[in-house]
């Protein structure tokens, strides 16, 4: 599938470097950029060039200017005052061989942006880990746990039509309602996880010696690691008794729908010795929520929805 508003490609990287754009509006104190601050820098500058596409103004915090340092000041571009055709234009001007969608669904995104086809090869990563249902999105960087590759439309259009002397009779169409496609994209798998974590570098000073349970039986180190984490339970739930099931989720609470807070409540009845942990973000969210779960579910179940500050002191 080609978009009728497809710019022509850049140049091939012939002995060259392959030029690689970021689009984000979470280039800031955010953990997007929280988890990917060093990713940028740590591209092999023989074979790849980096650049980065900022939606939003900066925020002057140390993960915006850690990016810019290390991205170089030609390569960030601020394109938060910009309107869309500026954006794609600037991005077909800079010649750029993959473009790297970080927002996806997600609150700031400009898919708008991708949506033109400003670049040959568009991929989805880290912001957004579900389909983007759409035409204009190629891959998404993935791991085959988050995406088992049975869930991709490609594979299961090539099952249905595996016995075909050909494939003439039907085209892939990423944007029909077919019940039967999942993902859209092609799946570029990582080794292990998809999942980027900035811990060794942003942590790099205090892991600076050896930590000395690399040394010892792994069972010995576990079993320590279990009884730190039962007094922690302990200290934040006393009144449980030790079988009982935390549910947790530590989103924001402006993401939890009707429908899969629903589902929870649900759980939570069939699951008599159960807690449903959640996060006071924002406060106000609490009493909304418990409200409607005695609404819904009852106050035996609504009693076992548990709310915690973000920060624990």
């Amino acid at each position: 599938w080609i978009g009728t508003t497809v710019y022509p490609p850049p140049p091939p990287p012939i002995s060259g470097k392959i030029r690689i754009g970021y689009v984000s509006s979470d280039f800031n104190n955010h953990p997007l950029a929280h988890l990917m601050q060093s990713v940028f820098g740590l591209h092999d500058r023989n074979s790849f060039e980096v650049l980065c596409y900022a939606t939003t103004a900066s925020d002057g915090s140390t993960y915006r200017k850690k990016i810019e340092r290390d991205v170089g000041g030609s390569g960030f571009i601020d394109v938060s005052g910009w309107d869309t055709e500026k954006i794609v234009r600037r991005i077909v001007d800079d010649r750029i061989h993959i473009l790297i969608n970080l927002n996806g669904y997600t609150k700031g995104a400009r898919n708008e942006i991708f949506a033109a086809r400003p670049c040959p090869v568009q991929m989805e990563f880290m912001g957004f880990a579900g389909t983007l249902a759409s035409g204009w999105t190629d891959w998404i960087i993935a791991d085959p746990i988050v995406c088992p590759p049975r869930m991709v439309s490609g594979e299961k259009w090539r099952k249905r039509h595996e016995n075909l002397a050909t494939d003439f009779d039907g085209d892939l169409d990423p944007e029909c309602a077919d019940e039967d496609w999942v993902y859209t994209e092609k799946f570029l798998y990582m080794p292990h996880s998809y999942f980027v974590c900035d811990h060794k570098q942003g942590f790099r000073d205090e892991t600076a010696e050896v930590d000395p349970r690399s040394s010892r039986p792994t069972d010995e180190v576990w079993a320590e690691e279990e009884v730190r984490r039962w007094k922690m339970r302990r200290e934040m739930f006393p009144d449980l008794s030790d079988d009982t099931v935390i549910f947790a989720n530590f989103n924001q609470l402006y993401k939890v729908d009707p429908v899969i807070f629903k589902y929870w409540l649900e759980i939570l009845a069939s699951v008599p010795k159960s807690i449903l942990w959640l996060l006071r973000f924002p406060a106000p969210g609490e009493p909304h929520l418990k409200l409607t779960a005695e609404k819904w579910a009852g106050p035996e179940v609504a009693s076992r929805i548990m709310f915690t500050d973000v920060r624990l002191n």
